[in-house]
């Protein structure tokens, strides 16, 4: 590690160092996902500064998961990757969808 690889390009050798992956596989992986987030579907708007697909992994194993945009990256990071914590919000929108307030 620390070295580059013949032909490698600096940003090629920060994924194969950091996730285990080249840059070919990544490019596999956003071809596999028709270039959309693998949580919300959209494609990233490239006008927009992060407008890209960032790599998703877990933070325990360092698996990589996939590639997500930039808001589902960072609210699934909020939520501090935790199923219950995730499957709560889910019922709290569910819930808000009813008419359960009091009218002021």
């Amino acid at each position: 590690m620390g070295y580059l690889k013949e032909g490698e390009c600096q940003g090629c050798r920060a994924l194969r160092q950091k996730y285990g992956i080249s840059g070919s596989q990544r490019k596999l992986m956003a071809d596999a996902q028709e270039g959309k987030c693998a949580i919300c579907l959209q494609v990233p708007d490239k006008r927009q500064k992060k407008g890209f697909l960032v790599i998703d992994h877990d933070h325990n194993t360092g698996k990589v998961r996939g590639l997500l945009c930039r808001s589902c990256n960072i609210g699934i990071g909020f939520l501090l990757h935790d199923e219950k914590i995730l499957y709560s919000a889910i019922a709290y929108l569910r819930q808000s969808q009813t008419d359960w307030l009091p009218e002021i």
